[in-house]
């Protein structure tokens, strides 16, 4: 798999590499002054830890974590419990997401995407005889997965939740669960979701306002939309140069977070946008390949699992950013600035590359793998 290798590896870094002149142009400028040094040094650092975290795993062989995914698991449950205590979870922009160590923050969402992702794969395959099972199989998953999303909605983070729990559903999906079964959930999950959300119905239902249509509110809920769709219609074509974006003057809230995107269509125009979907789609296609020329069901189950985690968080990105759905609190993969994001992103990407060094045996291969060719 070794175009597959390379179709990982040179998407993964032109994305780290937008990320670095992107982070560095929109931290040129802050409320307190000249940041540029301190924001590019910190988003090197993470990139740093995050590229010997990627070297690190695509050297482990990926049954490991297949043995060690119950633990992960506890771990995920103990710091999205601990992230919720006031005065120990760190609270921003009315959500407490984040576990502070000095000036080093860090996200146990992200933790649990990585890691729900691994456990799945795990349990599905150790239940694989026994997939279509209720009791066995789809229920202990289920109530894992509603306990996971509930303590993040609880932050909240509603947007996290719903891509955990798409992602977990698909995951499910490809792996044999009855589609019955995925259905009763989803609709059970969106009612539980509607009780959870209903205090705060005013806030999401301002959203969705906001959302169909901005300019009804321009200085209020439809403000970022608003200003995102500017930055991207000065881009035109070619953009307006490095560093010359307008928008990131402190007109566009989170620009050099989930609304990088934006950013970058200013200054690089549409080439630079389209540069950066043509990119994402040869990372989905690289992964996917890998996942249909896994060794082994739990390979299969991993490369997917990852593979579409990240693509839908990048398609979401960008719908966000175009105004084509409702923000989501989703960052950019490999791109945007936020180390914990990067740092599991890069992880699941070495995985990927681990996955990809070893070859299936034709007589070995699940017919549900649908594989012809595994060169």
């Amino acid at each position: 798999m070794e175009k597959e290798r390379y179709g990982i590896i040179f998407s993964v870094t032109f994305l780290l590499a937008l990320g670095i002149i992107m982070i560095f142009s929109t931290g040129s400028v802050d409320e307190e002054g000249p940041l540029a040094s301190r924001l590019f040094l910190k988003h090197l650092s993470w990139m740093a830890l995050s590229i010997g975290g990627l070297l690190a795993v695509s050297r482990i062989d990926y049954h490991f974590y297949q043995r060690h995914a119950l633990k992960l698991l506890i771990a995920v449950f103990i710091l999205l419990v601990i992230v919720l205590i006031p005065g120990v979870g760190y609270a921003a922009h009315g959500a407490r997401r984040w576990l502070r160590a000095g000036p080093v923050g860090f996200q146990p969402s992200e933790f649990a995407k990585f890691a729900l992702i691994i456990f799945f794969a795990s349990f599905l395959t150790r239940r694989k005889e026994r997939i279509k099972g209720f009791l066995a199989t789809f229920l202990p998953a289920m109530l894992i997965l509603a306990l996971t999303a509930g303590l993040i909605l609880k932050e909240p983070d509603l947007g996290t939740a719903g891509l955990i729990c798409i992602v977990a559903l698909v995951l499910f999906f490809v792996a044999g669960v009855r589609f019955s079964y995925l259905l009763g959930f989803g609709a059970l999950s969106a009612s539980l979701t509607y009780i959870i959300l209903w205090p705060r119905f005013d806030y999401w239902q301002g959203r969705i306002q906001s959302f169909l249509n901005p300019w009804e509110d321009p200085q209020g809920g439809g403000y970022q939309i608003i200003q995102s769709l500017i930055a991207l219609g000065r881009g035109g074509l070619g953009g307006v140069g490095f560093g010359a974006s307008q928008q990131k003057l402190f007109f566009l809230p989170a620009a050099r977070t989930d609304f990088l995107l934006a950013i970058l269509g200013e200054e690089m125009g549409f080439l630079g946008t389209a540069f950066i979907v043509l990119l994402y789609t040869i990372f989905l296609y690289a992964g996917m390949s890998i996942a249909r020329k896994a060794q082994d069901f739990f390979g299969f189950l991993l490369a997917f699992g990852f593979t579409f985690g990240i693509g839908l968080q990048a398609a979401i990105n960008i719908a966000v950013v175009t105004a084509s759905v409702p923000t989501k609190g989703l960052s950019l993969p490999f791109v945007s600035f936020g180390g914990s994001s990067l740092l599991f992103s890069m992880l699941s990407a070495g995985i990927l590359l681990n996955i990809s060094q070893r070859k299936a045996v034709v007589e070995d291969i699940p017919k549900w793998v649908g594989v012809q060719d595994v060169s």
